[in-house]
């Protein structure tokens, strides 16, 4: 099993209202648009060392969360730039293509 690790560098204002209202966490690497700061976790991008799946494990700090569901862009958009939707929902399908559940 392989891990990507990165480090978080800064977050939006309003990304805990997003996630308490949505249950979602959207991350962009440093390159983000100013558009899309405040409600991004940002963080430097590293080299995904393998394609992201359902029945991996995502953490945020020291919460754990298994993955239910990747969308057919989420490995793409996530080795370009570091993006992705975390939606903590469990379902087993996504709504969006860089969406992970």
């Amino acid at each position: 099993m392989s891990n990507y690790s990165t480090k978080i560098t800064s977050i939006g204002d309003k990304v805990a209202e997003l996630e308490k209202e949505n249950r979602m966490i959207v991350v962009f690497d440093n390159n983000v648009g100013e558009d899309l700061k405040d409600i991004s976790v940002m963080h430097t991008i590293a080299k995904l060392p393998q394609e992201i799946k359902v029945g991996d494990y995502v953490a945020f700090g020291n919460r754990s969360y298994k993955i239910t569901a990747v969308g057919q862009n989420a490995n793409y958009t996530m080795r370009t730039a570091g993006h992705c939707s975390f939606i903590f929902n469990g379902e087993d399908n996504v709504r969006l293509p860089q969406q992970i559940n």
